[in-house]
């Protein structure tokens, strides 16, 4: 088992590849100069504790590198030598890390909500000032050890950022389908919003050849475009119909509330959620009190579970002298199996969005997460089926621009279709990066470059004895949509009951037919309830 390709950073005389926790420098010519797989790299150690690259960049000059794994250390690399020259906590997990314009200065969007500026090398420590720093309060979001400065902040988790061209201006975008433009540093003056998505954000472009347009797509059926200055929508594209058949990576969603301490942080700093009933008190009792006996907390909660289970056992039968006569004989229990669950349906969210002039022909490059093709269409298309696609056969990781019609395409080669035979061997057969050229209507294969051949087969890393590789290259269909859909929405039940409501229902019933009586409906078995009428201005208050 190899790791996957997932950053590759181009430049003039050297490329940067990163494959699961490990770096590595190659030259044009194919040979792979520095790499933190090799056993006498001297942070080997620290590489792999830091787990899988999740954020990664390179400023302009192609000199630094930055990346972020899954301790949330951000490490300060040089490019020529790959010496790592500084590592600091971050304070959550980020989202997207970034150089300003100066190259002097590392902008991290969190899942938080938060961006924080860290300088490029971090200032001389000061234990006395240490001590005199200010513990957070209440009323702090988090803390921030690492000297880094707050930007600007969301009431929503980030999912991606960039500078606009001149540097003064830093785009933001979160999973409630927010859009803002903020002046930069200066992030509390806000000069705009973008308005307008009806799920999340997860890609957002400024073509070059139009800096006054910005690109963003997510989960919403369509590329938006807008003048960012202002916040006016400037168009849409129609991308669904092209993306959906190409979709090969399916995910469980999770469950409604499932989203975790910041999406995905693992309960950080939060204590566990209260359970209510009985059974959730008796649990809740033994997480707060350790003191008391397990065996003490598990009599009680056994106890409490015959209990609650008697009372809202829908077949339980309640005789003429009330619940607390000891013949209550439960009804036998119907017990139905399960049928299958469906296949997931297939989840939009756009991963890349880039831009590109092929032959006098503005295009617009994107890719969606979980999708095997790549998808590309004039910058000023309006309908759906000017959008092309050329299928890779594999999930495309990430699309990166070289210039003059490139591309490099990074794909997940070792993934196999789980309708495959299992005997199907085409996983190892399959490369992890082709080199591409755009054209306006088609799109065509490289294959003579010396780099190319080397990324396919020299600059694979192989998953070393006792490594735990958990890349999770798809979680974003997982993370990226919010899970508003209720098995039992009692606004959307349509008179649908569940099994505590039928209990319920029953034992009124039992009741009153032991008393001789009719049963008194429940308040919320009204159908229909009459509204509240608004007095005119001649009536009296």
């Amino acid at each position: 088992m190899s790791y996957p390709h997932t950053y590759i950073f181009p430049g003039a005389f050297q490329t940067v590849v990163i494959s699961g926790p490990h770096l590595q420098v190659l030259a044009a010519s194919g040979d792979v100069v520095h790499s933190t797989a090799k056993d006498d790299f001297d942070s080997r150690e620290s590489v792999l504790k830091s787990g899988p690259v999740r954020c990664a960049t390179v400023d302009a000059s192609h000199k630094h590198l930055v990346t972020v794994g899954e301790d949330k250390r951000m490490k300060v690399w040089t490019i020529d030598g790959l010496k790592l020259l500084s590592e600091r906590e971050l304070p959550k997990k980020p989202t997207q890390v970034l150089f300003a314009r100066d190259e002097q200065t590392i902008l991290v969007a969190d899942k938080f909500g938060d961006v924080f500026s860290y300088p490029l090398q971090p200032p001389p420590s000061d234990p006395a000032k240490d001590e005199k720093k200010e513990q957070a309060s209440e009323f702090t979001s988090h803390e921030n050890q690492s000297g880094g400065t707050l930007v600007l902040g969301h009431v929503s988790l980030l999912t991606t950022a960039l500078l606009s061209p001149d540097g003064r201006y830093i785009i933001t975008a979160d999973r409630d389908e927010h859009i803002r433009i903020s002046w930069y540093p200066q992030g509390y003056c806000i000069e705009s919003y973008c308005l307008g998505h009806k799920r999340f954000v997860s890609a957002i472009h400024i073509p070059s050849f139009a800096p006054s347009v910005l690109l963003s797509g997510g989960g919403d059926p369509v590329i938006r475009k807008w003048d960012w200055m202002t916040g006016a929508p400037a168009g849409e594209i129609p991308i669904l119909d092209a993306v959906l058949p190409y979709i090969a990576v399916r995910v469980a969603k999770r469950k409604r509330w499932d989203d975790g301490d910041e999406e995905g942080e693992g309960g950080e700093g939060k204590k566990a959620k209260k359970q209510h009933g009985r059974k959730g008190r008796a649990r809740n009792k033994a997480g707060v009190n350790a003191t008391v006996p397990p065996d003490a907390v598990a009599e009680g909660e056994a106890k409490d579970v015959e209990m609650a289970d008697e009372m809202e056992d829908p077949h339980v039968t309640i005789p003429a002298g009330g619940a607390d006569t000891p013949e209550a004989t439960p009804a036998p229990v119907d017990v139905t199996v399960a049928a299958p669950a469906a296949p997931e349906e297939p989840v939009l969210v756009l991963r890349r969005i880039q831009t590109v002039e092929v032959d006098g022909t503005q295009l617009i490059v994107f890719n969606a997460v979980g999708a095997t093709a790549v998808f590309w269409c004039p910058a000023d298309a309006t309908s759906g089926e000017l959008v092309h696609a050329h299928d890779m056969s594999k999930p495309v990781l990430d699309i990166v621009s070289v210039g003059d019609g490139l591309f490099w395409i990074l794909l997940d080669a070792q993934w196999r279709d789980s309708s495959a035979p299992s005997g199907d061997t085409t996983a190892t057969a399959s490369p992890s990066v082709k080199l591409v050229r755009l054209s306006p209507t088609l799109l065509v294969e490289v294959n003579d470059s010396p780099l190319l051949n080397a990324l396919n087969t020299t600059s694979i890393v192989n998953v070393a004895e006792g490594e735990t590789p958990s890349l999770d290259l798809y979680a974003d269909i997982v993370s990226m949509p919010k899970n508003t859909e209720v098995a039992h929405d009692p606004m959307t039940a349509e008179g649908k009951k569940n099994a505590k409501e039928e209990g319920k229902r029953r034992t009124r019933q039992l009741l009153a037919a032991a008393q001789g009586g009719t049963p008194t409906p429940a308040s919320d078995s009204v159908e229909e309830r009459e509204t509240k009428r608004a007095k005119s201005e001649g009536e009296s208050v």
